[in-house]
C-alpha cells in the first residue's frame, strides 16, 4: 500500500505546467497523465472549492493545485521520499505562493507561509536533512500541529 502526499500550492500555473516543471528539474518519465520515478507516482490536479475555502479558514490561504505523491513503502521507499523533497523544493523555487505538504491529507510535513518555510519537527527523518543540506535550501524545524485535524 503505497504513501499518499499532497502539496498544496498557491499558484498561477495549470496542474500541466507543474508537472513540466518537475519533469524538466528531475528524472521522472511520463505515464500518460503522471510522472514516475524510482519509488514515487506524481500526479496534478486543480484543487477543488471545498478545500480551497477549507485551506482559507484553517491555514490564510486558497491552494489552486494540488501535486499528489504516492510513494512506494516496499521498493525504492527512501529513494522515492528524496524524490518527493527535491520535487517540492524545486516547485517552491519557481512558485512564490504559500505552500503546505501534507502526509495522508491532515498531518503537515512541511509549510511556506508568507515566505517562511518550516518542516514539522514530529516528521523529522535523515533524509530530509540530507536533502536540504544537498539543496541548500535555508529552512526551520518547529512543532506544527495540523489545523485539518
Amino acid at each position: 500500500m503505497a504513501l499518499s502526499y499532497g502539496l498544496e500550492l498557491e499558484t498561477d500555473l495549470s496542474p500541466k505546467q507543474v508537472l513540466q516543471i518537475l519533469s524538466q528539474k528531475l528524472d521522472l518519465k511520463w505515464q500518460q497523465e503522471t510522472l514516475h520515478g524510482s519509488g514515487v507516482m506524481i500526479n496534478s490536479h486543480i484543487e477543488d472549492e471545498d478545500n480551497q475555502l477549507l485551506f482559507a479558514e484553517k491555514l490564510g490561504y486558497k491552494p489552486s493545485v494540488f501535486v499528489g505523491f504516492r510513494v512506494n513503502p516496499n521498493q525504492d521507499f527512501e529513494e522515492g521520499m528524496r524524490t518527493m523533497i527535491r520535487a517540492c523544493m524545486n516547485l517552491l523555487t519557481q512558485i512564490k505562493g504559500n505552500a503546505v505538504l501534507l502526509f495522508n491529507y491532515e498531518t503537515i510535513v512541511f509549510q511556506r507561509i508568507n515566505h517562511e518555510l518550516i518542516f514539522n519537527q514530529e516528521m523529522r527523518e535523515p533524509w530530509i536533512d540530507a536533502e536540504m543540506t544537498n539543496l541548500n535550501t535555508p529552512y526551520k524545524l518547529q512543532s506544527l500541529v495540523s489545523p485539518l485535524l
